[in-house]
């Protein structure tokens, strides 16, 4: 059983938390509330005695009566002067034997205080050791708001600005913005110090608010702490954002703070300051179509996150890396041509994107060069890197298992590390001396098994016995112009033979508007989704679905939808696909379990009759239905990886290169 525990209350809503834990926990405790610093509102469900600052020979009474064995000192308190302190007899005595502290900083007192409760008998422990949920996490990005190459840099600056103003016990929190200290926590406190940094600030770009333990302080009290006011106030002053020292900081209401900071656009980040590395990570990373760019952004999040250095990220990717951090030198629209017949007209586009980008890090020489898929673009700027100082990784292989075997000994001599989707690509790579990890496939993290079709359904005004049909016609332009047609022909076969239908489409931000532009004419119920949540819980919602094939048909799996892959390309594509590629599936499902569970409708077979014909099979008969589900239903833990999401795997790896 837990010994009986003494709140001592300052302000704030903490000692509150605390008070609240222990009721729930069953542990006895008493509030001991400071007065002139405790809020009597907020104590006056719990049990609670008042005393002053000064009164130390009635707080031991106190203690002593109540049969204290265990103390803990939360909340902020008002340092008084010697002599508005009104101490009583005890107090004196404590006065005189630690004059020096009293005039020194609040670190050389409270270490005084703890040595007179502990000489009684006392035992004083940290917030950290009821609430250990508090404390700032491992270092990293805490929100979604990542902070840039110059929000790190006054990060780092404020931390060595804390450090030294904490050396002398003056404070614990620093203002900068544009590599200058703006501002110091005095005795007013961090809320103070943010307002009055507000005019110093105005002018100038990026103030960050920087929180650090002092040296050498008596961490069980007076640890740093931020809560959701902290974040209130330095969005209304115009801060970047705000960083704390990792496992020597408290959040109050962590994940509350979080959400507000995304909410307001503030970022959040948790650092350690006992492994600074001032150096930025200079990171080039490139993506040359949507589902890559899903997969960079995410490893972004997980590098920034794992990273105990700040990251730079320069090279090519979309919107959802922009977010990120990233600067993309050019829109991926560009580069995201796929077939001989589509590639040959923006050849000199193309060959003149690789030697920009292959030129671009040279000058740059960043740590790492990550490409993603893309391989036909990607795999041959990283090919052209003459820089000795980049680590070149490619994250996604190519299908060498398909089509040109010969590429895996190719990219071993100028690959230093290779991040796999699935674990039976290694043997293709690490038998050629490739350096190969497996880290699992991305749609995992994806949010796809949380689909919601009732809450589709219902916002949409749609009946429970509407056939919903989702059409996924690709993520690059020439596959949308391509494959639109098809499907509406199909669409009208299948209306023709079962009646009312009505169509989801999923867009993405490349395609969105050219897919709206060419079903506008269409003569059916069209339900467009721009997110992947929405996106997600279409899917859920819908009965069958036709399917350019991608990674998406391994959405559609995890979802379990039964659907159909099609896919169309120019006559002398086709052609060349019939003679290169040795696979005898493309759909991933069917790869996975060497089997035709989704039918394939592709090349010369991708005609309207051949996929109406197994669309409707499927409409119509539940058997097959049933037969895709139970594949569906053992895919997941072919594609999961047991060390953790595949983004916070493949980051690990990346960064395992680098140190």
């Amino acid at each position: 059983m837990q010994p009986k525990l003494a709140i001592i209350s300052g302000g704030g809503r903490l000692p509150v938390r605390i008070a609240s834990h222990c009721r729930k926990e069953g542990r006895e405790f008493i509030v001991i509330a400071l007065k002139g610093n405790a809020d009597p509102n907020l104590l006056n469900e719990f049990e609670h005695e008042w005393v002053r600052i000064g009164a130390a020979g009635k707080l031991i009474r106190l203690l002593k009566k109540n049969n204290i064995k265990e103390i803990v000192m939360v909340g902020s308190v008002k340092r008084p002067s010697l002599f508005n302190a009104f101490p009583d007899l005890r107090g004196i005595k404590f006065i005189i034997l630690s004059l020096k502290q009293f005039f020194a900083g609040d670190n050389a007192i409270i270490t005084s205080i703890i040595k007179e409760f502990e000489g009684e008998g006392f035992n004083v422990i940290g917030i950290d050791n009821i609430l250990e949920e508090l404390l700032s996490p491992l270092p990293g990005v805490l929100g979604a708001i990542s902070p840039t190459e110059s929000d790190f840099e006054n990060i780092y600056l404020g931390i060595e600005f804390a450090r030294d103003l904490g050396s002398r016990d003056l404070g614990q929190a620093v203002v900068v913005a544009d590599g200058e200290l703006i501002s110091v926590e005095d005795k007013y406190g961090t809320n103070k110090l943010i307002s009055a940094s507000a005019k110093a600030t105005q002018n100038l770009q990026c103030a960050v608010l920087v929180k650090t333990l002092k040296p050498n302080q008596e961490r069980r009290v007076d640890l740093p702490t931020i809560g959701c006011e902290t974040i209130e106030l330095a969005f209304k002053n115009n801060f970047a954002g705000v960083a704390v020292e990792a496992k020597n900081s408290l959040i109050v209401d962590r994940e509350e703070v979080i959400r507000l900071a995304d909410k307001l656009g503030l970022f959040l980040v948790s650092v350690d300051v006992t492994k600074i590395e001032k150096g930025v990570l200079k990171i080039a990373i490139i993506a040359g179509e949507a589902s890559g760019d899903i997969i960079g952004s995410r490893l972004m999040t997980a590098l920034n996150y794992q990273c105990q250095r700040p990251i730079k990220f320069y090279g090519v990717g979309g919107l959802q890396m922009q977010k990120k951090g990233l600067e993309s030198l050019f829109p991926i629209s560009e580069i995201a041509y796929t077939g001989f017949s589509e590639i040959l007209p923006n050849l000199l586009t193309i060959i003149s994107r690789i030697r920009q980008v292959a030129s671009y890090i040279d000058k740059l020489e960043p740590e790492v060069l990550i490409t993603i898929d893309c391989p036909d673009f990607s795999l041959r700027v990283a090919k052209k890197v003459k820089s000795k100082n980049t680590c070149c990784i490619h994250y996604v292989a190519p299908s060498v298992w398909a089509w040109k075997p010969g590429r895996a000994k190719k990219m071993a001599k100028y690959l230093d590390l290779l991040l796999t989707l699935f674990p039976f690509e290694i043997g293709y790579f690490g038998g050629v001396g490739l350096k190969t990890e497996c880290v699992g496939h991305s749609v995992m993290e994806s949010g796809v098994l949380k689909g919601i079709g009732k809450e589709f359904r219902n916002r949409n005004a749609l009946r429970d016995d509407a056939l919903l049909i989702c059409l996924l016609p690709g993520s690059r332009l020439n596959e949308v112009k391509r494959h639109l047609p098809i499907m509406e022909e199909v669409i009208h076969r299948v209306h023709s033979q079962i009646g009312q239908i009505e169509l989801v489409i999923p867009v993405s931000p490349i395609v969105a508007d050219t897919v709206k532009n060419m079903v506008k004419t269409w003569e059916f119920d069209i339900y467009f989704t721009e997110t992947d949540e929405e996106k997600y819980n279409a899917m859920a919602a819908c009965n069958v679905a036709l399917a350019a094939s991608g990674t998406v048909c391994l959405e559609l799996a995890l979802a379990n939808l039964p659907n159909v892959t099609m896919y169309k390309m120019s006559w002398i594509t086709n052609l060349l696909a019939n003679l290169l590629v040795k696979t005898k599936y493309v759909n991933l499902v069917n790869v996975l379990f060497d089997r035709e569970i989704v039918p394939e409708l592709l090349l010369m077979a991708c005609t309207p009759s051949n996929i109406s014909s197994k669309l409707l099979e499927i409409i119509q008969d539940s058997g097959i239905r049933q037969k895709q589900l139970k594949y569906f239903s053992l895919l997941a833990e072919r594609l999961q990886n047991s060390e953790g999401r595949p983004s916070e795997v493949a980051a690990k790896a990346v960064l395992k290169q680098v140190t």
